[in-house]
């Protein structure tokens, strides 16, 4: 049980006001379900928020291997809500393999498997790079694991399956 806007915010799906970090972050490695509302008038003391029940589940997977890294990713994506994902990541990762249509949209229109299957293909890139000894700059360097938009597609496709 939490406070009712707490459990909107991480049960929510996209495109709505509610989605944004927490709500990708937590159902990226749980299975979450909003069950009921909780009135504010069935505690004592009468608390000044509505209370609600959840339901998380842990994945029997993580979805990605460097939970720390995609959790920076994620907040990344969504540092500046009204901004799109080229403006926010472009300081960052190297876009320059992501499909141009992805980029131009905004973190609040994706799927939480879309970013998971995006930070999954830059991690297996920066790995590449750091066996080839061509790590030189930890967070501007090309973290995309293929250099077609047809390989980030097919990536995508397996994290939605």
């Amino acid at each position: 049980m939490m406070q009712h806007e707490v459990a909107q915010r991480i049960a929510a799906v996209p495109g709505t006001k509610e989605y944004g970090i927490l709500a990708v972050q937590m159902q990226a490695f749980c299975d979450v379900k909003y069950l009921f509302k909780v009135g504010r008038a069935v505690f004592k003391p009468r608390p000044e928020v509505d209370s609600a029940v959840i339901r998380m589940v842990p994945k029997p997977a993580d979805p990605v291997e460097d939970s720390e890294g995609f959790r920076l990713f994620v907040r990344r994506a969504f540092h500046q809500r009204r901004k799109t994902l080229w403006n926010n990541l472009k300081e960052y990762y190297d876009t320059a393999a992501m499909p141009e249509a992805t980029l131009k949209l905004r973190a609040e229109a994706l799927t939480v498997a879309e970013p998971v299957g995006m930070f999954g293909c830059w991690v297996l890139r920066r790995i590449s790079w750091v066996a080839l000894g061509m790590f030189t700059r930890p967070f501007l360097i090309n973290r995309f694991n293929s250099p077609t938009k047809e390989m980030y597609n097919l990536q995508l496709n397996k994290k939605l399956r």
